[in-house]
């Protein structure tokens, strides 16, 4: 759990730099969805660290190669890279929602 909710962080923080379609890996998503189960804390939290609360669309569900998902998660997976080295995206058993 403490892995998912550091990784949730991390994801937040890019939320922050970025106009893209971030996507969470599943444990991530989990983490997200706990957050949001509080809406005024959620709000708040996104406020101050992104400057906007953050949309979570979960009607998006194609995952086929070149899908709006796909691409959000090669993205995502490319900032975490760039912005967190060695602390990849998506690890064993937690691929994207």
């Amino acid at each position: 759990l403490s892995d998912a909710i550091e990784r949730y962080a991390r994801l937040a923080k890019l939320w922050a730099g970025t106009k893209a379609f971030l996507v969470p890996a599943n444990d991530m998503d989990l983490m997200w969805h706990a957050h949001m189960a509080h809406p005024k804390a959620y709000a708040r939290d996104c406020l101050n660290l992104v400057g906007h609360v953050v949309d979570h669309d979960d009607s998006v569900t194609d995952r086929a190669l070149g899908s709006k998902l796909s691409l959000g998660a090669q993205e995502t997976s490319r900032l975490f890279d760039q912005r967190y080295p060695g602390r990849p995206w998506a690890k064993a058993g937690a691929m994207f929602r």
